[in-house]
C-alpha cells in the first residue's frame, strides 16, 4: 500500500501564544463569574440584613399602631369625613381625646379605642379622636423615616374602593393642598409605588406576613416592605416602607469593578507564571525534541538523535518522549538492517520463483499440432508465479494422440516442482505403450514411494485414436469432461472417477472408452474454472462455463478457451484469483479432413 506523502507544515512559534490564549479566556471565565458570585452573594446578603431590619421597624409600628388607636375605624371616618383630618387639633380636641381615651376602671395606662368604642362618641368627639389618632400615625412614622433613614414610610387602606390609597405619609400630609379623598388617591397613586402595584392588580392583598417587593421607579430601584394591620381577623391596611435600593447598587458596583480589577491583575501575573512555567517545562523540551526529529529526517544520523534526546533530562512525559525517541532511532536502524537483508532474500526468491516459472512454461507446450483431423488449443494461468495446473498432448503414434490434463494440490514452487515431475512421468509411461489405466497406476505408485509431503495430482488422462475419433481415457479424482456432439451443446459428460494419484499406495484404476463424432469437441479444465470466485464469495460453476460455450458451440478450441476466459473474468470483477485456471480443448474433424484451418497459429 502507498502510504501519502505528509506535507510540512511552515514552522512558527504558535504554541505558546494558543496556550497564552487558553489561559487567558479561562482566567477571564473564572474572573466574570467570580465577580458574578460575589455580587450575588453580597446583594443576598445584604437583602437578608434589610429584610430582618425592615421586619423588625414594621412589627414595632404595627404594634404601637394598634395598641394606640383603631386604624381601621380612621379609615373608615376619612372616607366619610374627608375634610376633617385636614383641620388643626384645638385644645378643645384634645380634652375629648383624653376623655375618650381616659380608663374608666381605674388602670394607669390610657384605655385603647376599638371601632365599636369610637362610634359610641358624639359627633364632637369622633372628630377630635379621629384627628388626633392620624396626628400621632403621621408623627410615628415620621420619627421611624428619621430615625432610620427610609426613603418613604406610610400607611396605605387596601379595601375597596380605596385599595391603594396613602392614608398617612411621613414625609408630608397628604391633605394639605387636595380637597376631596378622590384627587387624594389619584395623587398618591403617581408617587407611591406601593399604591400602583396594590392598584394595578399586580400584588395580592390577602396577606398576614411581611412581603417584600423590588420596585423601579424612574432611575431609582426602591425596595418595598408591607406588612399588615388586621382587625378582627381582616386585614384593613398595611406599613410600608420604602428604601432607596439604586444607592446599595451604586456602592456594590464600584466595589465589584474593583474587585474584578485587582482580580484581574492577580490572574493576568498568574497567567504570565503559568506560561513561563509551560516554556520551560513544555514547549522547551518539546522543541528540541522537534529539531532533533526533523535532523533525524533529513540526515538519517542515529547516534546524533540519540546523543541530542539524552540532554532532555526531565523526569516528566517529554523526558520518557526523548527517550522513546532515542531507542526507536535505535529500532529504526535495526529495522533498515532487517529491511536490507529481507529486500536481498526478496530480491533472490522473486529471480528463483522467475526462473522456476520460466521453466514451467518450458515444460508446457505452446505449439499446437498442426494436422487435418483435429483442431487443439490449451491455456494455464497460475495464481502465484508458478502453479500446480499442468496440461500436455503428445503424438504416441502417427494414429494415436495423448491428451493430460491435471491439478496438483497445493500452490507456488512445490506444487509446481510435483507437477512437472507427474508430467515427466506420463509422458514416460505413456510412450512405453501402456493403456490409460496402467499409466495411471504406475504414476501412483512411483509418486506414493516418495510423498513425504503427502502432496497428490488430480489427472484426466486419455488417448485419441485419430482415424475413428474413439477415445480410451482414465480420471483420477479430476473434474468431468464437457462434451459436445456433431451439432449439439456441450454437455456434462460424467464418467468414471477413480481414487487421486498419490493417496493410496497400489491402487488400481478402471478406464473407460467413449467416441467424439466428426464435427464434435472436448472441453477439458481444472476446478479452477468451476470454483473462480466473485466478491460476494458466489462461485462461477458449471452451468455458468456450459452457457459460455454454448453461446458458440462450433467455434475453434482457442475462440471457445478466450470466451471461457472473458466470462470468467467478467463474473469474479476485482476478486483474486485463488486457484490455478487449465482449460485444454480438441475439436474432432474426422480421418477423412483434408482442408487446413487458416486460423491454427504455431507460438
Amino acid at each position: 500500500m502507498k502510504l501519502p506523502r505528509i506535507k510540512r507544515k511552515t514552522r512558527k512559534k504558535k504554541l505558546l501564544i494558543e496556550v497564552g490564549i487558553i489561559v487567558l479566556l479561562i482566567f477571564t471565565v473564572m474572573t466574570l463569574v467570580t465577580g458574578f458570585l460575589v455580587y450575588r452573594s453580597t446583594k443576598n446578603l445584604y437583602l437578608e440584613a434589610k429584610n430582618d431590619m425592615i421586619d423588625r421597624d414594621l412589627l414595632r409600628i404595627r404594634r404601637d399602631t394598634m395598641e394606640l388607636m383603631a386604624l381601621d375605624w380612621v379609615l373608615d371616618y376619612a372616607e366619610e369625613h374627608p375634610d376633617v383630618l385636614k383641620q388643626r387639633i384645638t385644645e378643645e380636641d384634645e380634652s375629648l381625646f383624653y376623655e375618650a381615651i381616659n380608663p374608666t376602671d381605674g388602670a394607669d395606662k390610657p384605655k385603647a379605642l376599638t371601632a365599636e368604642d369610637c362610634r359610641k362618641l358624639s359627633a364632637k368627639a369622633q372628630a377630635a379622636v379621629a384627628k388626633q389618632m392620624f396626628s400621632s400615625l403621621r408623627l410615628c412614622l415620621s420619627i421611624e423615616k428619621m430615625e432610620f433613614d427610609y426613603e418613604s414610610l406610610y400607611c396605605l387602606d387596601i379595601n375597596e374602593p380605596h385599595r391603594g390609597f396613602v392614608f398617612v405619609d411621613a414625609e408630608r400630609d397628604s391633605y394639605s393642598e387636595i380637597n376631596s379623598l378622590g384627587e387624594v388617591w389619584e395623587y398618591n397613586l403617581k408617587d407611591h409605588p406601593a399604591a400602583q402595584i396594590m392598584t394595578e392588580g399586580t400584588y395580592g392583598v390577602d396577606f398576614n406576613n411581611t412581603v417584600y417587593e423590588e420596585y423601579r421607579k424612574g432611575s431609582d430601584y426602591l425596595y418595598v416592605g408591607y406588612t399588615p394591620l388586621v382587625y378582627d381577623g381582616k386585614v384593613r391596611a398595611v406599613i410600608c416602607i420604602t428604601y432607596d435600593w439604586s444607592q446599595f447598587q451604586g456602592n456594590l458596583r464600584s466595589y465589584l469593578r474593583w474587585t474584578t480589577l485587582i482580580g484581574v491583575v492577580i490572574l493576568g501575573l498568574t497567567a504570565l507564571l503559568l506560561l513561563w512555567f509551560l516554556h520551560r517545562a513544555s514547549i522547551k523540551p518539546l522543541k528540541k525534541i522537534q529539531m532533533g526529529v526533523r535532523r533525524y529526517m533529513d540526515d538519517k544520523d542515529s547516534e546524533a538523535i540519540i546523543k541530542e534526546m539524552s540532554k532532555i533530562t526531565l523526569k516528566n512525559e517529554f523526558g520518557v518522549l526523548s527517550e522513546d525517541i532515542a531507542l526507536l532511532a535505535q529500532e529504526i536502524d535495526r529495522f533498515n538492517e532487517e529491511n536490507v537483508r529481507l529486500v536481498s532474500e526478496q530480491e533472490r526468491v522473486s529471480t528463483e520463483l522467475a526462473l522456476a516459472s520460466s521453466i514451467q512454461n518450458s515444460m508446457l507446450s505452446k505449439k499446437f499440432p498442426d494436422r487435418p483431423e483435429f483442431d487443439l488449443y490449451a491455456s494455464m494461468n497460475p495464481a502465484k508465479e508458478v502453479g500446480g495446473d499442468f496440461y500436455d498432448f503428445f503424438m504416441i503414434d502417427d494414429d494415436h494422440l495423448a491428451l493430460v490434463i491435471a491439478d496438483v494440490s497445493g500452490k507456488g514452487v512445490p506444487a509446481a516442482l510435483f507437477m512437472m515431475i507427474s508430467m515427466i512421468l506420463i509422458r514416460n509411461y505413456a510412450r512405453s505403450g501402456a493403456s490409460p489405466s496402467k499409466v495411471i497406476e504406475k504414476l501412483n505408485n512411483t509418486i506414493c514411494d516418495n510423498n513425504k509431503d503427502m502432496m497428490f495430482v488430480t489427472v484426466w488422462f486419455g488417448i485419441v485414436e485419430l482415424s475413428t475419433g474413439h477415445v480410451t481415457s482414465c480420471n483420477a479424482g479430476h473434474e468431468y469432461p464437457l462434451i459436445r456432439k456433431s451439432n449439439g451443446d456441450f454437455e456434462v459428460f460424467k464418467d468414471k472417477h477413480g481414487f487421486v494419484v498419490g493417496g493410496i499406495p497400489g491402487k488400481s484404476y478402471k478406464e473407460y472408452e467413449f467416441d467424439i463424432e466428426k464435427g464434435g469437441t472436448l472441453f477439458l479444465y481444472t476446478d479452477g474454472a468451476p470454483e473462480a470466485t466473485d466478491a460476494a464469495t458466489e462461485q462461477f460453476g458449471i452451468d455458468r462455463m456450459l452457457q459460455s460455450l454454448n453461446q458458440s458451440p462450433d467455434n475453434k478450441p482457442q475462440q471457445l478457451i478466450e470466451e471461457m476466459h472473458k466470462s470468467i473474468d467478467a463474473f469474479v470483477g476485482d476478486a483474486p484469483q485463488f486457484d490455478d485456471l487449465t482449460m485444454l480443448c480438441i475439436k474432432y474433424n474426422g480421418a477423412d479432413a483434408t482442408e487446413k484451418d487458416p486460423e491454427k497459429t504455431t507460438e
